[in-house]
């Protein structure tokens, strides 16, 4: 399995949410906020020209952590993948990733995939020239106090993010409340005692393609996505909760998902199939070409 939100206004109204960060931030301060889909860690470090703002983002338990970097001083492309050596712990706990560089107003953004130590349902869908080794998503530590990112010919970041075990824990339980709100929607108020689980994955996400015209102009993004599975294990519905940078990924995702995907759907105590909820992400990358 191997981004302060602030994504392009055009991705809808959760990136237009994630991008009104407080002009009265503070640094030395975690602020945790939530919108209906996900909830995020906020915090600003530095100010004027040396100013990074930071959000650490989740849509639930099987989510990874999205860590999103916005400043002036970060590297700017046209929604590419990059590499980076990053990691949790400082510079020598740091190893070779891969990493989405964009831009919001103007302003560079990176995000970063980070994975805690829980499952994860993540997809992934490479496109590239030559293989690479470096990952995709840097794990995390839990216990580290610093965040160290280092991108090739620019002087080393490292934030102090200072003791973080109960940021995380307050995360985690705002998103695990996201995702119950979700899936109580979708089965009527009734929690599943099992939940749907998907067929064939690796033949459903070889028809999640890379869409034609993204291919051609090497956009890279990352989606995710909540799925509405009926009792027969057909997707009824699909939400796309955030797409960077361009909206298409994730309709196209979602189009792909309803019209592919089969499920074991998910079972109430009785036994019996019910309708739910399923999440997951898909990242779409061009790299060494």
């Amino acid at each position: 399995m191997k981004f302060v939100a602030l994504l392009v206004a055009a991705f809808a109204a959760l990136t237009a949410a994630l991008m009104a960060l407080p002009a009265a931030a503070q640094a030395d301060v975690w602020t945790l906020r939530q919108n209906a889909e996900s909830c995020y860690l906020e915090r600003t470090f530095g100010s004027g020209a040396g100013k990074i703002q930071l959000v650490i983002q989740s849509f639930g338990p099987t989510s990874p952590y999205h860590v999103v970097l916005s400043g002036a001083n970060l590297p700017i492309d046209k929604d590419r993948a990059r590499p980076a050596r990053v990691g949790f712990g400082g510079e020598n706990a740091a190893k070779d990733s891969v990493v989405l560089v964009g831009s919001s107003g103007g302003e560079p953004m990176v995000l970063i995939t980070v994975a805690p130590a829980r499952p994860l349902s993540l997809f992934r869908w490479l496109y590239m020239y030559r293989p690479v080794n470096d990952d995709f998503v840097v794990p995390l530590d839990t216990a580290a106090q610093t965040l160290f990112v280092r991108f090739p010919d620019r002087d080393p970041i490292t934030l102090p993010l200072g003791p973080m075990n109960s940021e995380y824990a307050a995360l985690d339980s705002c998103a695990q409340k996201v995702a119950d709100k979700w899936s109580l929607a979708a089965t009527g108020g009734v929690r599943p005692a099992t939940p749907p689980k998907l067929l064939q994955g690796k033949e459903t996400l070889w028809h999640v393609s890379y869409p034609p015209n993204l291919l051609l102009n090497r956009i890279n993004g990352l989606v995710e996505l909540r799925l509405t599975v009926n009792d027969k294990g057909r997707v009824r519905d699909c939400t796309v909760q955030l797409a960077t940078w361009i909206r298409e990924f994730g309709d196209d995702a979602c189009r792909k998902f309803k019209e592919e995907a089969r499920f074991e759907p998910a079972k109430n105590l009785a036994g019996e199939p019910v309708a739910s909820t399923f999440r997951t992400a898909v990242m779409y990358i061009i790299y060494n070409w």
